[in-house]
């Protein structure tokens, strides 16, 4: 129902969300004494707009507050202030947070995220003849090989190669494609 971090399926996550409250937690949400939700920033108002409706009018939740993702991050690390970089599937997000607060005006949000790094990986591997994978096994691979260059030219120079076992028993060697851009 999601797409860049942002809701485009009402009914759907209408549907997720239901099943979160009684499947999952199994609490209804009009027992609930309140709920908190994250919001990315640079959410449109208008989404949160409509989880405001939802929540209220659909689920009868009692009280709702809303809290900024990154905001949360600093928070479960310990920090009142510092800058949240929220690499997230369908999109990267950046906010300095200043004692607690988020300071939207100075986040920035840009639609790449996991999802567009595994289907690059996907594209190096095709340019150079490699066997096309599946997006699991993709993403498998992406979180078991691939990295951040700290000294990208250095690092480009010294890749070795490695490989990586399919769940068939065949190998794929993957070399700079590890921290290419």
């Amino acid at each position: 129902p999601m797409s860049d971090s942002v809701i485009q399926n009402w009914e759907d996550m209408e549907r997720v969300w239901e099943h979160t409250f009684y499947h999952e937690l199994q609490f209804p949400p009009e027992e609930m004494g309140g709920l908190l939700l994250s919001q990315p920033c640079q959410n449109p108002t208008a989404a949160l707009e409509q989880t405001f409706a939802i929540m209220f009018e659909q689920f009868a939740v009692p009280n709702l507050y809303v809290a900024w993702a990154p905001v949360l991050s600093l928070h479960t690390a310990g920090r009142l202030t510092g800058l949240s970089v929220d690499c997230g599937h369908g999109s990267t997000s950046v906010m300095p947070v200043f004692n607690g607060s988020g300071l939207p005006l100075c986040s920035m949000r840009i639609g790449i995220g996991g999802e567009h790094v595994g289907q690059h990986l996907s594209k190096l591997l095709q340019n150079r003849g490699a066997l096309a994978a599946s997006a699991p096994v993709l993403e498998n691979m992406k979180h078991a090989m691939c990295r951040c260059a700290v000294n990208f030219q250095e690092e480009v120079r010294a890749a070795s190669t490695q490989d990586y076992e399919l769940a068939d028993g065949n190998m794929i060697s993957l070399g700079a494609e590890t921290i290419r851009p």
